[in-house]
C-alpha cells in the first residue's frame, strides 16, 4: 500500500503546475539568500533606509525557505499558492525599490524575476497584466519618491528611468511572444497526435482521402491541399484537391505531368514563397541537410493547372504507395510550416497505409473465401452427383433384367439426394451473416454417421465408426467434416477399399482423426509426413490443402494393403495467413487420394 502511495506521489508531483511552482519556489530562495548576502556585505539604498532594507531582505529570505519548507512537506498544495505568492512578491519588490532610489533602485530587476514566474504560470495574459502592474508601480514609485519626498538620495535619473521601463515592455513582449509561440506549437502537436483514424466500416477511397485531407488542411491551416499518388500494387497515379469549398479526386493519364517535381527534388521535403521568381529560390530539407536552391520545384503544366503560386512540397513514402502532399499559397509560411508538413505528411503516410492494406488484407480475405467455398463444392456437391451418375449407369443397366434391384436403387438415390439437399441447405445457410450465431448446431458424431451412411448407400463402401465425445467446438467441425468425407470418398474411387475405419479424438489442444483402409495403397510406400508430402509433391491434394489452412498435421502409412492417414487439427487455431501459397502437385487427379 506505501508502495502504491508513493507511486501516486511521485506522478502527481510531475504534473506541469506543481513542476513549475518547484521551479519558482527555488529561484526566489537563491534569489532572496544571494540578495541578503549582499546587503549584508555592502548596505543598500540611502542611509536613511538601508537598516530598512536589511530588514526586508532577511523578513524576504524567511519567507523564501518557509516556501521551500512547505514544498518539501506539502507537495501536491504547491499548485495553490502561485496568485498568493506572486502578489507578495510583487508587494516586496515595490517596497525595496520605493526605499532603495526609486526609479534607479537595483532592486528594479526583480521585477524581471517576477515577469517570468507570471508567463511560466498563466502564459500571456499573466505577462499582460504583470507588465501593466510593474510599470505602473515602478513609474510611480520613482516619479512620487522624485517629487514629493524630494530625498537627495532619490534624484530622479530620467535616462536611466525611461531605458528600464522600455527595458521592462521589451521583455514582456518577447515573453508573449515566446509563450503564444509555444502554446501554438503545442496545439498543433495536439492535433498531429489526436489524428482520427479511418472507420473499418467505410470502405470508400475517396471518402477517406476527404476526411485525411481536411483534417490536415485544419491542422496546417493552408488554404489548398493536393495530393498526388500511386500505389506499389496497382497501376495509375490519383489526384486529389481540397479547397475550403470544392474537393475534387481523380485519376491522372500516364502523360500528364510524369513526375511532379525535378529529379533534383527527389525525396527532399521543400518549400518555395515564390514560383515565378527568377530564378525560384526552393528551400530544401532532407535528413542530412538544409540548403537553398535555384530551381522551381514543380512542373510547368502542374503550377499552371492548378494556379500555384507557393508552394510547401512533402514526400509520401508509404509502404502501399507513394507521393507528394502540396500546401499551395499558404501565407507567411516559413521553416516551422516546413516541419510541422513534415510531421503531418508523415501522419498521413501512416494512415494512408493502413487504409490501403485494410482494402487488400478485405480482397485477399473475400478471394481465401471463394477458394474455402469451391473446395466446399468440390469435396460435396461435385463428389456427389459423380457417384450419382454411376449409380444411375448402374441402374440403367439393370432396368430391364432386374427391375426389383433397380427400384431399390432408385430408391438409395433418391435418400442420397435427400441427404445432400440437407447439407447443400446447411452449407448455404452458414454462408449468411447471421449464420453463425444462429445456425442449426449438429454434433461431430451426427454429421460422421450421416456420411458413413450416405458413403455406404451411395458408394458400397463399409464406414466402420469409432463413437467419440462430442465436445468438439462447431467451428471445428465445419473444417473436419469435409476432410474426413474427402478421404473416405478417395477411399471408395481410388483404393478400392471394402471397409474404412474412422475414429476421432478430442484432445486438450487438438483434434486427432485416424483413417484407415484395406485398398491398394498410395503409388509411394512408407511413412510420409506433410512437410515431405509437399517437398515431394504426392499424396491428397484437396486434405492437404484443408489441413495447411488450419496449421495442422498429416501422417501418411501408406502399403500395397491398406492405408492410414493420421491427422491433428489445434482447436483453436488462426486460419491461413494470406501469404501462405496453396499446395501444388504433379500427381494426376485421379491418384490425388
Amino acid at each position: 500500500m506505501n508502495g502504491y502511495a508513493s507511486l501516486i506521489h511521485n506522478s502527481m508531483t510531475l504534473t506541469p503546475h506543481i513542476r513549475i511552482e518547484r521551479l519558482i519556489i527555488l529561484s526566489r530562495a537563491g534569489l532572496a539568500s544571494f540578495s541578503w548576502l549582499a546587503g549584508w556585505l555592502d548596505p543598500i539604498g540611502p542611509e536613511e533606509t538601508a537598516k530598512l532594507t536589511q530588514w526586508i531582505l532577511v523578513f524576504y529570505l524567511s519567507y523564501s525557505w518557509s516556501l521551500l519548507i512547505i514544498l518539501k512537506l506539502f507537495p501536491l498544495q504547491t499548485k495553490y499558492i502561485g496568485l498568493a505568492t506572486h502578489f507578495f512578491d510583487v508587494l516586496i519588490f515595490t517596497a525595496l525599490i520605493a526605499i532603495t532610489y526609486g526609479g534607479s533602485s537595483p532592486f528594479f530587476t526583480y521585477f524581471i524575476f517576477a515577469l517570468f514566474a507570471a508567463a511560466l504560470r498563466w502564459q500571456k495574459s499573466g505577462i499582460l497584466w504583470s507588465a501593466l502592474a510593474f510599470l505602473c508601480l515602478y513609474s510611480g514609485t520613482g516619479i512620487f519618491l522624485d517629487l514629493n519626498l524630494q530625498l537627495d538620495s532619490s534624484e530622479l535619473e530620467l535616462n536611466r528611468f525611461i531605458i528600464r521601463n522600455v527595458h521592462l515592455i521589451v521583455v514582456s513582449l518577447l515573453l508573449i511572444y515566446l509563450t503564444t509561440y509555444e502554446k501554438n506549437i503545442r496545439t498543433e502537436l495536439g492535433k498531429l497526435s489526436e489524428w482520427p483514424t479511418f472507420d473499418s466500416k467505410d470502405n470508400d477511397l475517396e471518402s477517406f482521402i476527404f476526411d485525411t485531407l481536411s483534417y490536415a488542411t485544419e491542422t496546417l491551416q493552408t488554404p489548398r491541399l493536393l495530393m498526388l499518388w500511386e500505389e506499389t500494387e496497382q497501376p495509375g497515379r490519383h489526384a486529389a484537391l481540397l479547397t475550403q469549398d470544392h474537393f475534387d479526386m481523380q485519376p491522372i493519364g500516364p502523360n500528364v505531368y510524369p513526375t511532379a517535381v525535378p529529379e533534383i527534388l527527389k525525396g527532399c521535403n521543400f518549400l518555395c514563397n515564390d514560383l515565378a521568381g527568377q530564378p525560384a529560390k526552393t528551400l530544401c530539407v532532407t535528413a542530412k541537410s538544409l540548403k537553398y536552391r535555384a530551381v522551381v520545384p514543380l512542373q510547368p503544366d502542374l503550377i499552371s493547372q492548378y494556379h500555384i503560386k507557393s508552394v510547401i512540397g512533402l514526400v509520401l513514402d508509404g509502404q502501399a504507395f507513394v507521393g507528394h502532399l502540396l500546401l499551395l499559397d499558404k501565407p507567411e509560411q516559413s521553416l516551422d510550416d516546413l516541419n510541422l508538413g513534415i510531421l503531418a505528411a508523415q501522419q498521413v503516410a501512416l494512415r494512408m497505409d493502413q487504409f490501403l492494406l485494410y482494402l487488400q488484407q478485405k480482397k485477399t480475405a473475400a478471394i481465401d473465401e471463394r477458394i474455402k467455398m469451391a473446395r466446399d463444392l468440390h469435396d460435396g456437391v461435385l463428389q456427389t452427383l459423380t457417384g450419382i451418375a454411376l449409380q444411375v449407369k448402374t441402374i440403367t443397366r439393370t432396368l430391364e433384367s432386374n427391375s426389383d434391384s433397380a427400384r431399390q436403387g432408385l430408391e438409395n438415390l433418391q435418400s442420397i439426394i435427400r441427404s445432400e439437399q440437407s447439407n447443400l441447405r446447411q452449407f448455404i445457410q452458414q454462408l449468411k451473416p447471421a449464420a453463425a450465431e444462429h445456425r442449426f448446431q449438429i454434433s461431430l458424431n451426427d454429421r460422421l454417421r450421416e456420411l458413413a451412411e450416405t458413403v455406404s448407400r451411395q458408394w458400397g463402401l463399409e464406414v466402420r465408426l469409432s463413437e467419440q465425445s462430442n465436445l468438439c467446438p462447431l467451428s471445428r467441425v465445419d473444417d473436419v467434416y469435409p476432410i474426413v468425407r474427402e478421404a473416405i470418398i478417395n477411399c471408395a474411387r481410388h483404393a478400392d477399399a471394402g471397409y474404412v475405419e474412422l475414429s476421432t479424438h478430442i484432445g486438450a489442444e487438438c483434434l486427432h482423426i485416424h483413417v484407415f483402409d484395406d485398398g491398394h495403397g498410395f503409388p509411394f510406400t512408407g511413412d510420409y509426413d506433410l512437410a515431405q508430402l509437399t517437398k515431394t509433391k504426392q499424396g491428397p491434394k484437396t486434405i492437404m490443402e484443408r489441413i495447411l489452412s488450419l496449421q495442422g498435421n498429416l501422417t501418411i502409412h501408406s502399403h500395397p494393403n491398406g492405408t492410414e492417414l493420421d491427422i491433428s487439427l489445434p482447436l483453436n487455431a488462426s486460419k491461413q495467413r494470406h501469404d501462405e501459397r496453396p499446395l501444388e502437385t504433379n500427381l494426376p487427379r485421379e491418384r490425388n487420394r
